[in-house]
Order: structure tokens, then C-alpha cells, then sequence
């Protein structure tokens, strides 16, 4: 369990994801699958752009994520860095609480609202602003895909102890705020990384602690 505050992020990836890094001294979103099922009866599982970080507090942490998801490198960065570029913490949820039933709510009725009218410049920017807080939004615990296997893990984790953060670029482009779950696994609408280089976060080499 991480028990203290670090000033520090960990970005973890494989070889070929940090030299990436590295040369374009950039770190370019890439849609991630979760699960959202706190939002309605039926699976709700959505990709969101995003860049991932953890705040770890001892090596034996850092050991056991990359082991888990299957990395072999990584990168520390400062939280100055962090809060200077747009990176937030996430927020944590258990499905059977009042956060989770207002949330389930307010998805809801701002939905309806922007069926009514898509057209409308302000249903689509609640609607799309009330997607920005359930992308910074995760599971306490859960099940977590595994892209190289194409299919969800076995074993329910816990995603609270990795204290994340998460860079959500601000996507204007139609389609490329949110991908649904059978659109990110068939590929009907697949968005290259290289589509998220102008929403990229710059890699200041002066903030990366090791």
C-alpha cells in the first residue's frame, strides 16, 4: 500500500515505448480500454486518449506493477512537471456508492439532453464535459485489458494502489474523445497514435528524475 506522498510519477512502458519517448521528447495519448459499468445496468466499457502514471512510493510497488502489466522500463518525472502540464489524479469509485449513483445520474440525463439536439453548442459541451471527469475516473477495483492478449484479465486487481495520474488531452475532432468497447476491439474506427501528436504533453528533460 503506498502510505506517503512522493514528488514523483512513474510512466511505465516497454523499450520500444520509451526510446518512442525519448527521440520525440513527447508523450502522445493513446486510447485505453476501462470499464465504466457504474454508469448503467448493461457493460459500459469505454477507450479514452491518455497518457498514464502511478505514484509510487518503494521499488517493490514499481516491481510488481511492471510485472503485472507486462513492462520493462520506465520513466520518473516530477509532479511540478505534472501540475504544469495538465495531469490530475484520479478519482476512485465503489460501483455501490452515492458518488456512483449521482455520477450514473448526471450521464443520464446530460445523454438525453444531447439526443434531443446534437447540434446544440451547449448540451454537446456538458455532455462532453462530463465525459472529462469519468475519463479521470477509475474502478477501485477490477478487471484490466490486456491488449497484447486482446482480452480482459482473469483476476480483479487493485487499481487504488497505484495512486494514479492521468494526462486527458482536450479533443475537439469529432470521434476522437471516446471510442466504444467494440469499435477499440474490431478496429470499425481505428485512430492511430500519430492522430493525438498535436494533444501530445512535452517531455522537459529537466523534470525526469530517473
Amino acid at each position: 500500500m503506498n502510505e506517503t506522498m512522493t514528488s514523483q510519477l512513474y510512466h511505465c512502458t516497454s523499450k520500444k515505448g520509451l526510446r518512442s519517448i525519448l527521440a520525440s521528447r513527447h508523450f502522445i495519448p493513446s486510447f485505453c480500454l476501462e470499464q465504466y459499468d457504474y454508469l448503467d445496468e448493461d457493460s459500459w466499457n469505454w477507450a479514452f486518449p491518455m497518457v498514464c502514471f502511478a505514484d509510487f512510493s518503494n521499488d517493490l510497488e514499481v516491481k510488481n506493477h511492471m510485472e503485472q502489466f507486462n513492462s520493462d522500463s520506465y520513466l520518473v518525472m516530477s509532479k511540478d512537471w505534472a501540475l504544469k502540464n495538465g495531469l490530475s489524479p484520479v478519482f476512485y469509485y465503489n460501483k455501490s456508492t452515492h458518488l456512483s449513483e449521482a455520477l450514473r445520474i448526471i450521464h443520464e440525463n446530460a445523454y438525453n439532453l444531447y439526443k434531443e439536439d446534437r447540434n446544440n453548442n451547449e448540451k454537446r459541451n456538458l455532455f462532453n464535459a462530463l465525459f472529462k471527469v469519468i475519463a479521470h475516473s477509475k474502478k477501485y477495483s477490477g478487471k484490466y485489458y490486456i491488449k497484447k492478449d486482446r482480452k480482459w484479465s482473469e483476476n480483479e486487481t487493485q487499481f487504488y494502489n497505484e495512486h494514479e495520474w492521468r494526462y486527458v488531452p482536450t479533443v475537439k475532432e469529432e470521434g476522437y474523445e471516446l471510442m466504444f468497447e467494440d469499435e477499440f476491439l474490431n478496429h470499425t474506427r481505428w485512430i492511430n497514435k500519430q492522430s493525438f501528436f498535436n494533444f501530445r504533453v512535452c517531455l522537459n528533460f529537466n523534470s525526469i528524475i530517473c
